[in-house]
């Protein structure tokens, strides 16, 4: 067994869909860890959520998750940053007097 199994193994043991970078525009699931062969040493465990961006990317990877999520009131997309954020979609300002 390597790494990758052994993470792989952990990831699905543990509920998670794959990993996600710090910034997280980088992301990779189970079964395809790291296919660009980057090092995943900084990486978090993930949960798939459906693209956000409206940019009709295949998933998005959060290491959020995915019940404590929020939707944008202005649109209905995913806000996966904490408060105050913006929607990434819309770019709608999310306050936290909204109480998202």
């Amino acid at each position: 067994m390597n790494i990758k199994e052994i993470l792989e193994t952990w990831l699905k043991d543990h509920g998670y869909d794959g990993l996600v970078s710090d910034c997280e525009e980088c992301a990779c699931k189970i079964g395809d860890l790291a296919p660009c062969d980057c090092s995943f040493l900084d990486c978090k465990p993930g949960y798939e959520i459906p693209c956000a961006c409206g940019g009709g990317c295949l998933f998005h990877m959060t290491s959020i998750r995915p019940d404590v999520q929020r939707t944008c009131p202005k649109c209905g997309g995913l806000i996966v940053e904490g408060i105050p954020s913006h929607c990434p979609r819309c770019m709608y300002a999310i306050q936290e007097q909204e109480g998202l």
